[in-house]
């Protein structure tokens, strides 16, 4: 696997606040893909994928690459994917650190063509650990979520 500079970053940011290694999940369950959440302004994978809600942070730049990616993991055949995402424990919301555009992009080929879910495999570096709330990022998700719930 090819991680990027800010990938990397990521991940050993989260690898230092969290004390932990990540836990690797090949045949990632897909349905609990949409339920993701990307580290923009608290979208879930699943809102993106549906277009019921677009962020305001360089929008026709992430569409492009949802599209690169849901063409993608749209062709015949067998399709692998990696990310890499946090949280603080079962309970508590996953953040995509890394992969959000190949998240995204294979949620919205699945939508198009459930049949697709058997041929698509996901692979999830996922760091679990109380400490994950240190991390920037995270801390910022779940201050948006405190807020869309309070203003309900």
């Amino acid at each position: 696997m090819i991680i990027d500079k800010n990938a990397t970053s990521f991940l050993n940011q989260a690898i230092t606040v969290s004390g932990t290694t990540p836990t690797i999940y090949s045949r990632y369950d897909l349905d609990e893909l949409g339920n993701m959440y990307v580290p923009w302004n608290g979208e879930r994978v699943e809102e993106l994928a549906m277009g019921e809600r677009v962020s305001t942070h360089e929008w026709g730049d992430k569409i492009k690459k949802f599209n690169f990616f849901k063409k993608a993991a749209s062709r015949d055949g067998y399709y692998e994917a990696t990310i890499i995402a946090v949280r603080k424990n079962k309970n508590s919301p996953t953040l995509i650190i890394d992969g959000v555009g190949r998240a995204v992009g294979i949620k919205k080929a699945i939508i198009e063509n459930p049949g697709r879910i058997k041929e698509i495999n996901l692979i999830v570096f996922l760091i679990e650990s109380e400490g994950i709330v240190k991390m920037l990022d995270y801390k910022k998700l779940l201050e948006l979520l405190k807020k869309q719930e309070t203003s309900k």
